[in-house]
């Protein structure tokens, strides 16, 4: 089946991407999502922390599949409002040495008004983490023309362009994780409309930015049921090497602070290589991702089997060479990651036969080797 059988991806990637959010400001994303599944007749809902999940349950299939993205991104909030001043609060991790001079968009309720545009004069910062770290943006002060119809509270993101595909590279301003939700929502579509046994969770997350709390509050006392296998998708910045744009989906081992289940790693790459077998074009690749943290932490260390795939990031966080600019992903690595998405959702319940198949051949491997050394050791002077 292909890809162009559910929703034009270009049109759910431009839609998703193009809605201002914040940590703790997601509700426009969430909307979004919630149409999604009112339009297509699925189970949706909030739990007490405001995380959303939409239920796809097809079959008698166990266990269930939660396919986790988070909603927000690194922005501004407005704080305080003066004559042709705004103070602005800042919601996620990027260098202060950013920021002077550039302009952001104001956004209040109305996504139908256009953003209204003020110019960054100062920045604000936190003290250095470490003697090698770099301070961070906490907040600014920006100069506006007009201060009417901007209330406390608005959404402020960075004036770039929210959404273009230029030569297979899709440049946007929140890839960061609505790529991830695209992800997620485009799986589901998939499996919807092909009719196909799963039982797929779809968990949306809020305020990763801020120290992953989304997901720490739904893996303690969310809607998550805990023989789920949980897969954090994520973008995941490329820099230094460590992947590369359209070489395919990856399968993250690990983030900056954890290393995942090895279970749920085997049974990941277990299955991409199938697909591999099955579909010459498809692309995946193997890698740690430690440039940052990722909700697969919380949920692993919390008591979930889980697992992360990711795609690579070019500007992490909007950091361009020395000025704001769009963050880059590329189109086939993100139609790569949702075969892989859909193939896991496909096959949930091989997952203990793969490790268990795994376990059962390393053990006929002892055996054999054993025999052998001791035959040899007996040789041995």
């Amino acid at each position: 089946m292909a890809l162009s059988d559910t929703k034009p991806l270009t049109t759910l990637l431009e839609e998703l991407l193009s809605i201002p959010t914040v940590s703790y400001k997601e509700h426009h994303i969430l909307n979004y999502i919630r149409q999604f599944a009112v339009e297509r007749d699925l189970e949706f809902k909030f739990d007490r922390f405001g995380n959303a999940y939409i239920f796809y349950n097809y079959g008698d299939v166990s266990p269930p599949l939660v396919l986790q993205a988070h909603t927000d991104h690194p922005a501004f909030v407005v704080d305080e409002i003066s004559k042709g001043k705004l103070g602005l609060k800042f919601f996620g991790g990027l260098s202060a040495q950013y920021g002077i001079g550039e302009e952001v968009k104001i956004y209040g309720e109305d996504l139908t008004q256009d953003g209204v545009v003020a110019t960054i004069e100062q920045i604000q910062s936190n003290e250095h983490y470490s003697a090698n770290s770099m301070s961070r943006i906490v907040g600014a002060i920006a100069k506006i023309e007009s201060v009417e119809n901007i209330n406390v509270g608005d959404i402020g993101i960075w004036n770039i362009e929210p959404f273009f595909l230029k030569k297979k590279l899709i440049h946007a301003l929140q890839c960061d994780d609505l790529i991830g939700c695209a992800i997620v929502l485009s799986t589901i579509d998939r499996m919807l409309s092909g009719g196909y046994k799963g039982n797929v969770i779809g968990l949306f997350t809020r305020a990763e930015e801020v120290g992953l709390e989304g997901a720490a509050a739904s893996a303690v006392d969310g809607l998550v049921p805990k023989n789920s296998l949980v897969i954090s998708i994520e973008t995941s910045s490329s820099e230094d090497g460590r992947a590369k744009q359209g070489h395919g989906a990856i399968i993250r081992v690990g983030d900056k602070q954890h290393i995942f289940s090895p279970k749920m790693s085997m049974w990941m790459t277990s299955m991409a290589d199938r697909l591999k077998n099955e579909n010459n074009h498809f692309l995946y690749q193997r890698k740690l991702m430690d440039a940052g943290s990722t909700e697969a932490t919380a949920f692993d260390l919390l008591g979930f089997e889980t697992g992360a795939v990711c795609i690579a990031l070019g500007n992490w966080h909007n950091a361009g060479k020395g000025k704001i600019e769009a963050e880059t992903v590329h189109i086939d690595d993100v139609q790569n990651l949702i075969l892989l998405c859909e193939e896991l959702a496909k096959n949930t319940p091989n997952f203990f036969e793969v490790h268990k198949k795994t376990v059962k051949a390393w053990k006929k491997r002892a055996l054999e080797v054993s025999l052998r050394l001791i035959d040899s050791a007996k040789s041995t002077p």
